[in-house]
């Protein structure tokens, strides 16, 4: 059984259609909820409801809201119910907790020099000091 489970409350009793409704919205929607459902796991659950609502008005026969049925509560007195129910339960649940921050890289000292090496130029050609045809010792003077 779940925490979310839904209990008919007493009243005017129910017709065929809406106990059918009553038993398949509470074994196939409200025992599956969870507290850690998201906002679009909610709404499908809302739309389970409002389609098996659909599909039990339409088997519904004419006379049936007629005097001879009597009073009863009918396939949408119940959807509303359950409907009001299930947005309550979604509005009391704890908001999502936020994604952790992303991990930190720590710095090694091996990574610095790693680094430091990728970024040094090793060929003296190509410094920024010149070439090596402008270094002391190495300048052509013909």
């Amino acid at each position: 059984m779940s925490d979310f489970d839904w209990n008919l409350s007493a009243g005017a009793p129910v017709c065929v259609l809406s106990d059918s409704f009553y038993y398949t919205s509470r074994d196939a929607v409200f025992r599956q909820l969870r507290t850690d459902m998201t906002k679009e796991q909610w709404q499908a659950a809302l739309e389970s409801l409002t389609r098996l609502r659909d599909e039990l008005v339409q088997a519904l026969y004419p006379m049936h809201y007629g005097s001879l049925v009597g009073r009863h509560r009918c396939v949408d007195h119940l959807y509303r119910e359950a409907q009001a129910r299930l947005r309550s339960l979604e509005i009391m649940q704890p908001a999502p907790k936020p994604p952790p921050p992303p991990k930190q890289q720590l710095i090694t000292k091996e990574g610095i020099v790693m680094d430091l090496e990728e970024k040094l130029q090793t060929n003296r050609a190509e410094t920024h000091l010149g070439t090596d045809d402008t270094q002391p010792g190495n300048r052509n003077t013909s």
